[in-house]
Parts: structure tokens; C-alpha cells; sequence
């Protein structure tokens, strides 16, 4: 396999930004028609698949939604809400399924959004608003700039486990945002860059700590958001794929990134920011403008996802739901990614240390005011997705 996944990744020419990219927490992809023929990847070797001839009663189920916006994520300083108030409200929600993904490079904008507030003058008292990956990553980097910053984080989540974040799948790639850039894809090229180059400068210690392992993910087709951020990952290998029922089909795509596995970085996150004397409210929902304005800190941080509909009267945000289906990888034996589908709908499997994510819905869920939905599981999406990744890594392809 080209590059050097360790250094400075190969580079080959950037491939072209496709439209229509599906919206979604990994980066599913739907089978293309090529004929061109390609050694095997992987050097011929032909890796082991999961079992996936299961009963309902032999996997987990989990569904979430991803807090999606139109226009792109929003992310910066507000000119309007809370000047009259004297307070400074920063935005950073909107990430639909890249979260993760983009959750260093957010957070670095943010903390410069405060220091550039500070300048030499006191320390303001923050509040970080939400639990998930994008609040507990602004709040770490902040008290790691300024030990005594007195700050707290607010959720309406009772714990780590009920955010959107903990159930997401944890592949690198800027997932189900890529139509809110059409007309500016450089902002997110840069932002992907950014959250990158923050994964590079890691020691493998800290990488180890924030669950962050490489991984390869195979495909027959070009997967839009992965070959968006190929200038940074470094452009896909292409050959027959290391699967024994795939791997005299057509050739394939073999993509570079990390998995970054979120039980494990948000753990992780919550214990730095708690030693550091963050203070963490959990069940306190936040529901309008008006009780945003009326907390004691002057510089707010808005890290909300869906709740920004009512908070911040964002009309723009839209949810997409999307359902994941869990099964156990023992020992954490297989490390892969596959992402594919057939027929029109889209899969994608992620073995991570000590269990396996399969998923590939994404529908959107009506919004209004004061009512923002919640997800439901739905145990025939997600046999049908088992069955459809069931029968592509078997090669049977018209089947699924």
C-alpha cells in the first residue's frame, strides 16, 4: 500500500469533488460500474468477515440524529444575540454526522473566538452549552489555555451515553455536510485540514487515550466525503478488494483514515475537563433565547446540536435519523471499514476495539418549535441493513 500512514501521507491528484454526496455518520457509498482490471489489495491477503447470519436477538440496536444544517456548520462569534445583554455568544453546532471528525479543528476556532474576547483583560466565566463531542472538546481546550477559567458545562443530557456523539460510528470524514459547502468547499477543506494536522500532532500516547487507531476502509465506489478529504488523507489505493466474495469483482477503492472511537474520547474528554474543575451540570435543558441570555457567564459557548432550533431560533437545522446496529468483535480482532450498497441505499460496517457499528439509514425527521424530535430504534431498518452488508461482503451483490 503507498504512503507512509505514520509521516506524511502520499499524495496523488485530487480527485474531483462529486455532487450529491449522502448525508450520513460514516461515509456510505453506492456500487458503480468499472471494468477496469487491478492487482488485489492488501497484497492478495483476503481478510475475515463478521458473521452477519443473525437473529434480532443477537445484536444491539441504537438510532440517533444528526444535527444538520444548510447552509454549513455555524461556527463563530455572534454579532447580534446577547450584545445588549453584555454578553458574547459563540456558535459551534451544525455538524451533521462529522462531529468527531471536525470536533479539534471547531474547538480551535472557538478558543481563538475567546482569546481574541480576553485580549489581556480578565478571565470571563464561560458556559459551554452541551455534553456531546463538540462542547467537551471546546471546554477542554479552553482550560488548557487558561487553568483558572471558571466554567461550566450545561446539558439537558442526563449522562455521556445520551448524546448523539456517544452512538456516532467514528470515522474521520466530513460526513453528511458536504452539500451545506457546495458553494464554498474550501471552508470545509480547511476545516478537515485543521482537525487533520491536530490528529498528526498528537503523541501516539494521547492518540491511544482518545481511542484514535488508523484504519483502512474498502469500497467498490468512490465514496464522495472520503474523496473530499483526499488532499489531506491521501487518495485511495485502487485494486480487488480483500474480501473472498469480492475479491474477483470489479476493483475497488482502499481509503486511508482513522477510526476515533467515541466511548472512549468522550471518557476521556470529561475526565480532563472535570480535573481541570469544570463543573458539569447534567439535566439542565435549555429551551429558549431568553434563559440562554439569563445565565451569569458573559462569554457563552452554544455547542447545542438540534436544541439550537429553539435556543438560537435556528430554523436552518434539519435531522436526519439514522440507525446503527451493534455486534461484538471479540478481542478487537478485525480492523477494517467497509462502506457499500446496492439498489440505492447505502451500508457501511466499522470494527472498532471491542465491538463492530453497522449502519446506513438516514432520514429526515420533522422539526418544530419546542418540539424536537427524539430517536427511535427501528428493528426492520436495521435488519434490513444487516442484511444488505450480509450480502455485499459475500459478493452478492444482486441480492441486496
Amino acid at each position: 500500500m503507498s504512503g507512509d500512514w505514520d509521516g506524511t501521507p502520499s499524495r496523488r491528484q485530487l480527485l474531483r469533488l462529486g455532487a450529491g454526496a449522502v448525508l450520513g455518520f460514516a461515509a456510505p457509498a453506492i456500487i458503480g460500474s468499472r471494468t477496469a482490471s487491478a492487482a488485489p489489495l492488501r497484497h492478495g491477503e483476503i481478510l475475515t468477515i463478521p458473521n452477519l447470519r443473525l437473529n434480532p436477538g443477537q445484536y444491539r440496536l441504537a438510532a440517533g440524529l444528526r444535527p444538520t444544517r444548510k447552509y454549513g456548520i455555524r461556527l463563530g462569534l455572534d454579532t447580534t444575540l446577547g450584545r445588549a445583554q453584555g454578553k458574547s455568544i459563540i456558535h459551534n453546532y451544525g455538524h451533521g454526522g462529522a462531529g468527531i471528525t471536525l470536533s479539534l479543528a471547531c474547538s480551535a476556532r472557538v478558543t481563538k473566538a475567546v482569546s481574541d474576547l480576553v485580549g489581556r483583560g480578565a478571565l470571563p466565566r464561560v458556559a459551554v452549552i452541551g455534553s456531546g463531542v463538540a462542547g467537551l472538546t471546546v471546554a477542554r481546550d479552553l482550560m488548557a489555555k487558561w487553568p483558572r477559567l471558571a466554567l461550566r458545562i450545561l446539558t439537558k443530557d442526563q449522562s455521556l451515553e445520551d448524546s448523539t456523539s456517544w452512538i456516532a460510528g467514528g470515522q474521520f470524514s466530513p460526513s453528511g455536510i458536504i452539500q451545506g459547502y457546495q458553494n464554498n468547499p474550501q471552508a470545509l477543506r480547511d476545516l478537515v485540514q485543521e482537525a487533520f494536522d491536530r490528529i498528526k500532532g498528537f503523541s501516539a500516547a494521547t492518540r491511544r487515550a482518545y481511542g484514535i487507531r488508523e484504519r483502512f476502509n474498502y469500497s467498490l465506489a468512490d465514496v464522495g466525503e472520503l474523496r473530499f478529504a483526499a488532499r489531506t488523507l491521501g487518495e485511495p489505493n485502487v485494486g480487488n478488494l480483500p474480501f473472498d466474495g469480492l475479491k474477483s469483482h470489479d476493483p475497488g477503492y482502499e481509503y486511508k483514515t482513522w477510526l476515533i472511537e467515541p466511548q472512549i474520547s468522550l471518557r476521556q474528554l470529561l475526565r480532563e475537563v472535570q480535573a481541570k474543575g469544570a463543573r458539569v451540570r447534567w439535566g439542565h435543558p435549555l429551551t429558549s433565547t431568553a434563559e440562554l441570555l439569563q445565565l451569569p457567564e458573559t462569554v457563552i459557548i452554544n455547542c447545542s446540536g438540534l436544541g439550537s432550533y429553539d435556543l438560537v431560533s435556528d430554523h436552518d437545522l434539519t435531522a436526519v435519523e439514522g440507525q446503527l446496529v451493534l455486534i461484538d468483535n471479540p478481542q478487537g480482532r478485525l480492523k477494517y471499514f467497509v462502506s457499500g450498497g446496492c439498489n440505492g441505499e447505502t451500508s457501511y460496517l466499522f470494527c472498532r476495539s471491542a465491538d463492530i457499528v453497522i449502519g446506513g439509514s438516514t432520514d429526515d425527521v420533522h422539526i418544530a418549535p419546542l418540539r424536537i424530535p427524539v430517536a427511535h430504534r427501528d428493528a426492520a431498518k436495521a435488519a434490513a441493513i444487516v442484511t444488505r452488508m450480509r450480502h455485499f461482503l459475500a459478493g452478492e451483490i444482486s441480492q441486496c
